[in-house]
Order: C-alpha cells, then sequence, then structure tokens
C-alpha cells in the first residue's frame, strides 16, 4: 500500500527496481497469434491491428518466455501464408526480431546465476532420482543439501519447465520429456 504501482517489482513497465518481467506478456503473446491465424484465415486487417496492439504488451513485459512463445507460434502459422516471398520476408523479420527481444530483455540479467533453483534441481534429482512429487519442488529448494556452490535461494517453482517435470518426477519425467522432443522434432523440424 502507498507504493507507485510504476515502482513495482511486479509491474509490466520496464523501469521496475528488479527488472522482472511480467507474465502478462505469456498471455498476449497467445493473443498476437490468435490474430494472426484470424487474419490469416479471413484476410481481414482489422486482426493485424489488435496483432500489432498485442506486441507492444509483449515487448514492454520484458518476458524472455513471451518471445519465445510468440515466435514458435508465428513459425507454426507461417506456413498458411501463401505468398512465398512473403512467407521469406515475415520469417526473417521474425527471427531478427526474436533475437532482439530476447537480447534486449536479457541486459543486465544473469541467465543462470539468477536462477539458483535450477541448480537446486539438478542436485535435487541427484540425491533423489525418483523426483519429490510434483509440485513439491519447494522440498528441494528448502534443502542445505541442493544449496550448490553456496548458492542458497529459495522458490517454490524451478522456472524451468523440464527441470520442474524432473525434479517433481524424477527419471519417469525424463521419458514424457524425451517423448515430447521426439513429437517436437517429427512435426515441426522435419
Amino acid at each position: 500500500l502507498g507504493s507507485s504501482p510504476i515502482s513495482s517489482p511486479y509491474t509490466i513497465f520496464s523501469n521496475n527496481a528488479l527488472r522482472n518481467h511480467s507474465h502478462i506478456g505469456d498471455f498476449f503473446a497467445l493473443i498476437v497469434i490468435i490474430n494472426l491465424y484470424n487474419f490469416f484465415t479471413t484476410r481481414r486487417m482489422f486482426w493485424i491491428a489488435f496483432a500489432l496492439l498485442s506486441i507492444v504488451f509483449v515487448a514492454v513485459s520484458q518476458s524472455r518466455s513471451a518471445y519465445i512463445s510468440l515466435a514458435v507460434g508465428i513459425g507454426l502459422l507461417l506456413p498458411l501464408v501463401r505468398d512465398n516471398k512473403i512467407y521469406k520476408l515475415v520469417n526473417k523479420l521474425f527471427i531478427i526480431a526474436t533475437i532482439v527481444f530476447v537480447m534486449t530483455a536479457a541486459l543486465g540479467k544473469s541467465l543462470l546465476l539468477s536462477r539458483v533453483y535450477w541448480l537446486q534441481a539438478i542436485s535435487g534429482l541427484m540425491i533423489n532420482p525418483l523426483g519429490y512429487g510434483v509440485g513439491n519442488f519447494w522440498l528441494v529448494s528448502g534443502d542445505p543439501r541442493n544449496h550448490v556452490l553456496g548458492l542458497s535461494g529459495f522458490s517454490f517453482v524451478v522456472h524451468n519447465l523440464p527441470l520442474e517435470i524432473l525434479s517433481g518426477m524424477g527419471v519417469f519425467g525424463a521419458v514424457f520429456i524425451v517423448w515430447f522432443g521426439k513429437v517436437i522434432y517429427e512435426n515441426i523440424v522435419l
């Protein structure tokens, strides 16, 4: 109470005190993809306007996961583009924009050491290969045996989906991750 929403660490504005990102960008990435799908299937220009407005929220959120989700979603939509020249141009622009957005959001943030939970999850998996149960990462994070290299942050979640699955389900979760990777590779890469 009494603090400005612009200076709050949970704001969508980029000048927040802790340089946190906002997950509202993840939501708006989905909205952009839906709007572009509607444009590609109906050819009505107002869907582009809605997509551009939503992209502003994605950019301001500084969420790298939103940028990557948006790029992957648009990549999946590109086969709907009928003109090959437009397809190639949009594809190149989105690859460049994704790289720029991710690098801009990453400025001033450590990718590995800011997420000590990743190291804790790996350490927890080595201590208990069968996992701790889905949603129980707090048990891993709170265990001093998992404070690798003296890094001892605490979190209820890993902030990394594959590591979250592995810490919860152990080696059984690895089977799912391998299967999911195989499905993605066969349906998108090939």
